[in-house]
């Protein structure tokens, strides 16, 4: 075994760094081999690997020869700059093949993040539509509203110029008889007796006669349509004077006034008058809706009417209601729910058509068995057409 060992060994040093002692050393152990006593395919492969040895070592110097001239040949300098060429071309390539491979990476990156942005901008702009598709039906219904309330608006003016021709044309025929009338009635009236039988029916005559000139009068507002004289009112205290106007029947009908007054409230310019004739008529008519009693709340308080700043009245009370499908009506003139000879049915036509003069609205709320709410609206910075030439530019 040692000597095998010794007879590969140095056979494979001469073949690598070329030392002849190893060659020596490698010849003298190859006879060695074939005397040993041992089986006979044992010595077989002895003999083989000897012989291996011995053409290595007698070869050598001829392969190296062989190869040294291989080295000389043009040829081969030849294939081995092609090999270095396509070693320098698969390398070049390999390296081009990353940088496109990382570079489709990217893009696939870029795609799939612009892709994604894509999808989100769609949610987006699906989420705008809707929000704009509800936006639109809701303007579409504030508009389709508007128009509705701009229709009823020109109807109702449409019946109040009916009314004011009418007015303009009967109302001072029939006002002349009248006061001639009510003046012989309350001359006669004075000169008969107390307790003569022809007292009650003079004080009757006189009692329609008025009546009659009051409806007159009423008329008579329809046909104005001269120029509306404002100032600059404080509202609260206005309120407070019609209230107080109506304080006294309050207390006999066992009606509650409530004043919920917002403090600090904005002066108006308004007509006082009229003002108070709106406020007095919608109490009156809140107090006839309770005739067992109850409570009239008059409130006030800052609000929004078309981005401008306004007013806002409410005259709430707790009385019989207005049927819904009267409700349209109410504003039109000669409506009433009254007995005959209890109401003209031109109150709230009036106040309908002061509020109108005011640049204001007038808005009603009412359910049968609990009660009633107008709700007046009125711009703060109103002012009639003489003040604001006063005013000036400013």
């Amino acid at each position: 075994r040692s000597d095998l060992n010794g007879l590969l060994r140095d056979t494979l040093f001469y073949e690598i760094i070329n030392d002849e002692d190893r060659a020596r050393s490698a010849q003298n152990l190859i006879p060695s081999l074939k005397l040993f006593p041992v089986e006979a395919s044992v010595r077989e492969d002895l003999v083989t690997a000897g012989r291996h040895a011995e053409i290595i070592l007698k070869n050598k110097k001829e392969v190296d020869g062989i190869l040294l001239k291989l080295n000389e040949m043009k040829s081969l300098q030849k294939v081995q700059q092609i090999e270095q060429d396509h070693l320098f071309y698969f390398e070049n390539n390999m390296r081009e093949s990353n940088l496109y491979r990382v570079a489709l990476y990217l893009l696939c990156l870029g795609l799939c993040g612009y892709a994604l942005f894509i999808l989100l901008r769609l949610q987006w702009i699906a989420t705008e539509l809707r929000q704009a598709n509800e936006t639109l039906e809701e303007r579409v219904k504030q508009r389709t509203a508007e128009l509705e309330r701009s229709n009823q608006a020109l109807l109702q003016s449409e019946k109040m110029s009916a009314v004011g021709q009418l007015a303009a044309g009967v109302a001072h025929e029939i006002n002349n008889p009248l006061g001639v009338i009510l003046g012989f009635a309350e001359a006669v009236t004075r000169r008969v007796s107390p307790g003569d039988v022809l007292e009650m029916p003079l004080k009757s005559i006189q009692r329609e006669a008025i009546r009659c000139k009051n409806l007159v009068q009423d008329l008579l507002a329809f046909s104005r349509t001269g120029k509306m004289e404002t100032e600059e009112i404080d509202l609260n205290q206005t309120i407070e004077n019609s209230l107080s106007l109506i304080l006294a029947q309050s207390k006999m009908k066992n009606v509650e006034l409530v004043k919920e007054l917002m403090p600090d409230l904005p002066k108006i310019y308004a007509n006082k008058n009229q003002i108070q004739q709106v406020l007095v008529n919608l109490s009156n008519n809140a107090m006839d809706a309770m005739p067992n009693g109850g409570k009239l709340t008059v409130r006030t308080k800052k609000t929004q009417l078309n981005n401008k700043d306004t007013i806002e009245i409410q005259v709430e009370d707790t009385g019989q209601g207005i049927p819904k499908e009267i409700q349209a009506k109410i504003f039109e003139p000669f409506f009433t729910t009254k007995e005959v000879g209890k109401g003209t049915g031109l109150g709230l036509s009036l106040v309908y058509e002061i509020i109108q003069k005011h640049e204001g609205q007038i808005k009603v709320e009412s359910e049968v068995g609990k009660g009633t709410e107008f709700s007046i609206l009125l711009p703060i910075n109103l002012m009639s057409k003489s003040q604001m030439e006063k005013a000036g530019p400013n």
